[in-house]
């Protein structure tokens, strides 16, 4: 059995499961996602992070199951070489991406290239590995349920998601960055199930 099988094996299960723990956070459903929906993404995620290698280093530096940067981690309040707490951070990171973003891929995106790159470009940056990023994980979570329809294909981007706080007539839907060094009162950094 190769490591890949291996590590697979062990970490797979518990990426399921911390998944279901946040699959319940109204940010899943506010994204168009059921709970199966939410497991399957995360599952794919963590795949195409570290194939499920906890000791996955990036040539950037981030770390473990779902490679969390070192200034994520401490933000998120984990230590990402032990590999249940890297999954919870990574859950909880992925999460508030649906949260800021409501969409899937623009979560995946920020999950990727930084919340701020989402806001500079207004959308999925234009950068290749990006790009590619996000469709590999969407593509794996679609084809892990054989059958399913996509249920998280790239929705129509909401006219109000990137609002200019400048412009008068949109003001009140302006989204807000968040800051995850001081989360939020009702964000997930804060949700407990």
């Amino acid at each position: 059995m190769s490591t890949r099988n291996v590590n697979s094996a062990i970490y797979e299960p518990m990426a399921e499961g911390v998944a279901e723990v946040y699959a319940a956070h109204p940010a899943v459903a506010g994204a168009g996602l059921d709970e199966a929906d939410f497991v399957r993404l995360f599952v794919a995620l963590i795949d195409q992070e570290s194939r499920f290698n906890p000791a996955a280093v990036s040539p950037k530096g981030a770390r473990g199951l779902g490679q969390l940067m070192p200034e994520t981690a401490a933000l998120l309040g984990v230590d990402a070489g032990e590999p249940m707490a890297n999954l919870h951070g990574a859950a909880r990171y992925l999460t508030e991406q649906l949260a800021a973003f409501g969409r899937v891929d623009l979560a995946l995106a920020a999950y990727n290239a930084g919340p701020q790159r989402v806001e500079q470009f207004h959308g999925i940056p234009p950068f290749r590995e990006t790009r590619d990023y996000v469709a590999k994980i969407t593509a794996a979570a679609e084809l892990a349920d054989a059958g399913a329809a996509p249920a998280f294909a790239a929705r129509p981007e909401p006219a109000r998601a990137f609002a200019s706080p400048s412009s008068p007539e949109l003001e009140t839907n302006a989204l807000e960055p968040i800051s995850l060094a001081a989360p939020a009162q009702g964000t997930v950094l804060e949700w407990k199930r």
